[in-house]
């Protein structure tokens, strides 16, 4: 079977995000009480709104291919909340192309884009991903360190010593997965400056944009001056609507480049789910309204954690400025990021993400979700502590 195998996924190793979640779902199945931090998701179910939406447009026969750039209204609706929260001006027929998640339009893009030998700069820890869609089109992705003593916030100068003439993609995301860190307005302009300055292609990575906590806002980079004609918005209904099954994300971008990501798209998935773009305009007309209990549980069960970590000696954690995510650094023990993510897996039956899963900064760290009940956070946290204890 080897011999059928192209040489690109011979390259690729399988994802440390599915190994462990998979693993924790067989000790699920055997019967063990699992605590799920692992998994990049929300808890809530849709809201009863959207999934009404999506019935009627069921029941009204709506239930064939829509144009590939997705349904009309929905893209009408997608320039209006931009407008509304961003103080973008878009063309919906243009400028906005609705896809099958983020991750599909992500792929688009790529696509579209990218050359073998092009290299895609991405400030690092990061969403692991971004390493991976390189690799599958030969291209090289380039990881630019950042630090917690400078708020995980990119530096000019790191992202200027990496530069080649090769570079063509500047990965921006924010809020952040996985430290949880919102890009200020001082790296934003910096950023906006290296990507004016060296002709860069800026992806911005905006999926967490609605989950975000006070005093910090987000602000998107397209917004900067010069930077609207060379930036493509990632975004998507997933996070901020609980909506990651129904699979509807969006790109926001120059009108030349989404022509020719259409073509990509077209060919990847021909179109989103025709009854889901309609559950996802209704997901906008009511915005807010939907959003934001779901934000203010987030923000509850975050200062749940924050607080027992604090207390635990040896334990660290980023707080975070959106998203749902600690970044937790656990110090020096004799085992890897890999292996104590096992040893809480089955020594507490406590499912959490491995550090280095999200690049070489990420060693001694590990990401918890706290997109899980209160109650799950509260039994599953302290176990998380003890082991950790015990094996210091």
């Amino acid at each position: 079977m080897q011999r059928f195998l192209s040489s690109t996924m011979k390259r690729i190793e399988p994802s440390s995000l599915g190994r462990i979640w998979e693993k924790a779902f067989q000790l699920e199945q055997a019967g063990r009480e699992i605590c799920h931090f692992e998994i990049g998701r929300p808890d809530f179910d849709t809201p009863a709104p959207i999934k009404a939406a999506a019935l009627k447009a069921m029941e009204a026969g709506q239930v064939h291919y829509t144009v590939p750039r997705g349904l009309i209204e929905l893209r009408e609706a997608i320039a209006e909340d931009q407008a509304r929260r961003q103080g973008l001006r878009l063309d919906p027929a243009r400028e906005i192309m609705v896809t099958v998640g983020a991750v599909e339009g992500l792929t688009s893009l790529f696509l579209t884009v990218l050359e073998p030998g092009d290299e895609i700069l991405v400030p690092e820890p990061m969403y692991p991903f971004y390493l991976e869609w390189g690799e599958f089109l030969s291209s090289k992705t380039v990881q630019v360190p950042t630090f917690v003593e400078r708020g995980y916030q990119p530096a000019a100068e790191d992202l200027l010593a990496r530069i080649t003439e090769r570079t063509k993609i500047l990965i921006v995301n924010s809020p952040h997965n996985p430290t949880g860190n919102g890009l200020g307005q001082e790296a934003l302009e910096a950023l906006a400056q290296v990507a004016r300055e060296k002709d860069l292609l800026v992806v911005s990575d905006e999926v967490y944009d609605r989950l975000t906590y006070p005093p910090f806002e987000h602000r998107s980079i397209a917004t900067l001056p010069g930077m609207a004609e060379r930036t493509v918005i990632i975004n998507s209904f997933s996070k901020p609507f609980a909506m990651d099954g129904w699979r509807v994300g969006y790109l926001i971008g120059p009108a030349e480049l989404i022509a020719e990501m259409d073509k990509a798209h077209l060919r990847a998935a021909t179109c989103a789910n025709s009854m889901a773009q309609h559950a996802a305009v209704e997901a906008l007309r009511l915005g807010e309204e939907l959003v934001a209990p779901m934000r203010e549980e987030y923000q509850k069960r975050r200062k749940v954690v924050l607080e027992m970590i604090d207390q635990a000696p040896g334990l660290s954690a980023y707080r975070p400025q959106g998203a749902f995510y600690l970044w937790l650094n656990y110090g020096r023990l004799k085992v890897d990021d890999w292996e104590l993510a096992e040893a809480l897996l089955e020594r507490a039956g406590v499912a959490v993400t491995p550090g280095f899963a999200f690049g070489p900064s990420g060693r001694g760290h590990l990401r918890l979700s706290y997109a899980a009940s209160l109650e799950d956070l509260e039994k599953g946290v302290p176990r998380l502590i003890k082991v950790i204890e015990e094996l210091r």
